[in-house]
């Protein structure tokens, strides 16, 4: 990324990196005097040898990519691993030594912690978003810091300052172009269901997939989104089930690693069912779609994070929800056959705050500050 030495840079921290892309358009499309330099994970799991889905994002933007080496404080146990906290709190000091930016913008989550410490230490103000219905811990502690704090709902400002908070919404990115990848892979006119683990996949969801492929090929079309973990290899191992398939089973399947924003949002809007995690995008999108879902809370999330998310669109009239620790291939085939059947009783039956603009809105407020 090429600017003028006047440009006023900005370091953009991880977290819900689909929440900063949303941002970081909306900010570059209105003003050509900033640099943004984004810090986040380059593999989205430890030991993992794959690139994540966010470096591959952002890299792919021509922005510079920091990748800090933090750990969970609260979920580290091994010895070595513990050795990360330190070398991450310094490392965060170098990159904005480095750097030197005139905001850092936070979208939640362990890396945030040192990078906004530094930050506040080196008087550089900090804004934060919290995409969740509560708060987490990283953003709790990290609002304590900011001089901003940026809420997706109503409801999280029981955990945040109400003289630094404000509800804009979840930024989005609303006006894109379509990518339908089911465009010459679907022969049938069977109804879609959408499996996606997050934008890293989840191993578990794909192996319970996987045990009930050939059944749901039966009388369905898939789309499965899997990530790209080097240790699990799901990608490979799924398409080599396939291949064993009868050709009309064949047909009704697609397999991919990570999808495009666009493929993304296109597979979530042409689907009958989607079916993952209950991450704070994946929720707020069904709502803001208003599709049926069969949901899956990842266990030991901040708050109970997930399982929070995935109640909140139960009780809205979207979803059913089937803890991990129960989950297994014969009961996700009865439910994918039971929210197919009965999918017409799967709407929206409440009101919800669902702004289009939040992104613009993020925008506004980086204006006040830089």
């Amino acid at each position: 990324m090429i600017m003028k030495n006047d440009s006023k840079r900005l370091v953009f921290i991880g977290g819900h990196h689909t929440s900063a892309v949303a941002v970081i358009d909306a900010l570059l499309n209105e003003r050509k005097d900033v640099e943004i330099h984004f810090v986040g994970h380059k593999f989205s799991a430890y030991k993992d040898k794959n690139s994540s889905a966010e470096y591959r994002e952002i890299t792919q933007k021509n922005i510079p990519f920091y990748n800090l080496y933090a750990g969970k404080i609260y979920r580290t146990f091994n010895p070595i691993r513990l050795i990360r906290l330190p070398f991450g709190f310094f490392q965060a000091l170098f990159f904005l030594l480095k750097i030197k930016p005139s905001l850092v913008v936070s979208f939640g989550g362990y890396l945030a912690v040192p990078i906004t410490i530094w930050a506040y230490i080196m008087r550089i103000p900090i804004i934060t978003h919290e995409q969740t219905l509560q708060g987490g811990w990283a953003n709790i502690f990290v609002s304590k810091l900011a001089n901003r704090i940026l809420l997706t709902w109503e409801s999280s400002l029981a955990f945040f300052p109400k003289e630094k908070s404000r509800v804009i919404g979840l930024p989005l990115i609303i006006n894109f172009k379509e990518a339908d990848i089911t465009k010459g892979v679907f022969k049938e006119n069977l109804p879609l269901v959408f499996v996606t683990g997050g934008k890293q996949g989840a191993h578990i969801i794909n192996e319970t997939v996987s045990a009930i492929l050939k059944n749901l090929t039966d009388f369905c079309n898939i789309i499965i989104q899997c990530g790209d973990n080097s240790y699990f290899r799901d990608f490979d191992r799924l398409n080599e089930q396939i291949s064993f398939f009868p050709a009309k089973n064949k047909g009704r399947v697609l397999v991919k690693k990570f999808l495009s924003r666009e493929e993304q949002l296109t597979a979530i809007q042409k689907a009958n069912l989607l079916v993952g995690r209950s991450g704070a995008h994946f929720v707020y999108e069904l709502c803001f779609y208003s599709k049926p879902a069969f949901l899956i809370p990842l266990p030991n999330t901040s708050h109970n994070e997930q399982y929070n998310n995935a109640q909140f669109v139960k009780e809205a009239g979207l979803a059913r929800v089937l803890n991990q620790d129960v989950l297994t291939g014969k009961t996700l085939l009865e439910e994918i056959k039971l929210l197919l059947e009965d999918s017409k009783k799967y709407f929206l039956k409440k009101e919800i705050s669902l702004p289009k603009d939040a992104s613009q809105k993020f925008v506004e407020e980086i204006n006040k500050i830089i």
